[in-house]
């Protein structure tokens, strides 16, 4: 009798077995057809990436100076929100509760465009859904500012002491960098940027004030304005990791009024500049990665996320990483100015796409 029991037991435990078997083979299945699919839609999209950034967006080139801005942290969402702060909160239906374009110097970031607006000599092209690889600073600039993909630029996380590859600045004749607060953003850039202003000796909304100040008296100054000037922020990201990542944060979104205060002033310093002196500019907007609320995340992803190589990010209330996460990882992508063709970018570029773009910009 106890020896049928041992083979009940034994058969009893070969049914787990094979149960679990069968799950692991569903899950690998299952994960396997995710990732066919994601190839496929890669594929897809491939088909149309192959032309340059700069001939689907841009009406006409020639000598033309770049104002780039990265603000760090700066979740697409929120900034499309930042028209109306009482979207989320408000409990009263009424029509002008509804999303507003986001403007800055009264030109709307999106619009409906017909063809004769097409042809005008300045314009907005944008998206709202540009991804990065790792949501983390340190390999999403790295990438956006190498044109190279993490696996070959060699930076994995913010603790990188070197790249493999040399930034967009290399390549460049003349450029000039205004950078807050992220060490990162100096060991990145120093070695290839004509010259740089970094500012670290206060807190991050002071610095990022500092930062906006230096560029707006050499924008109004020099006499002859480089090729790129790259002004880097990092308040937005430093808020979102204190009080958490997300439109209805409200310390976060104040944060990002600020930033968008910020850019207004540079844009208007811009564009009285080119008015000026005759000369074409364009201004490029993005940022490296979203983030989310810690308190919004469920208990296993919090887990998850502690555990994965995100950094120690435990002590803070607003974090990203996750590359699971379209709230990590969706970014978004601005180009204004002179020979800007405006409208959506369909389909959105890649972040790996923006280093050929300037370059194309200015000829390099």
């Amino acid at each position: 009798m106890c020896h049928i029991e041992k083979e009940l037991e034994e058969v009893r435990e070969v049914e787990d077995e094979m149960r679990t078997l069968k799950s692991d083979l569903a899950n690998a299945k299952m994960e396997l057809n995710i990732y066919r699919k994601k190839k496929l839609l890669e594929e897809e999209q491939s088909k149309f990436m192959h032309e340059p950034l700069a001939n689907r967006i841009m009406n006409s080139t020639g000598k033309t100076n770049i104002l780039f801005l990265g603000v760090d942290g700066l979740r697409p969402d929120a900034l499309l929100l930042l028209s109306n702060p009482d979207f989320l909160t408000s409990p009263e239906p009424s029509p002008l509760r509804y999303c507003r374009p986001v403007e800055f110097n009264n030109n709307k970031f999106f619009e409906n465009q017909c063809c004769a607006t097409r042809s005008r000599s300045t314009g907005t092209a944008y998206t709202f859904h540009m991804h990065c690889d790792i949501p983390v600073s340190g390999p999403s600039w790295a990438t956006l500012l190498t044109g190279q993909s993490h696996r070959v630029h060699g930076v994995g996380d913010n603790n990188f002491k070197s790249m493999k590859v040399r930034t967009l600045f290399a390549n460049v004749k003349t450029s000039k960098m205004f950078a807050s607060s992220w060490d990162g953003m100096r060991r990145m850039c120093s070695a290839d940027v004509g010259s740089y202003i970094f500012h670290a000796e206060a807190d991050t909304k002071t610095n990022d004030e500092r930062v906006v100040s230096d560029t707006l008296t050499f924008v109004n100054t020099v006499k002859e304005a480089p090729e790129i000037t790259f002004v880097y922020l990092n308040h937005v990201d430093r808020t979102g990791h204190l009080k958490g990542f997300g439109p209805h944060v409200p310390e976060y979104m104040d944060a990002v009024r600020v930033s968008k205060n910020q850019i207004e002033s540079l844009l208007k310093c811009v564009d009285q500049r080119r008015k000026k002196r005759n000369e074409k500019w364009i201004v490029i907007l993005t940022t490296d990665h979203g983030g989310s609320d810690r308190a919004c995340m469920s208990k296993p992803m919090q887990h998850d996320f502690d555990h994965c190589t995100c950094g120690e990010q435990e002590q803070y209330s607003g974090v990203h990483g996750m590359e699971t996460l379209l709230s990590h990882r969706q970014t978004f992508f601005f180009v204004c100015g002179d020979g800007v063709r405006s409208g959506e970018i369909i389909p959105p570029p890649l972040n790996t796409d923006i280093k050929n773009f300037t370059h194309d910009i200015i000829g390099v």
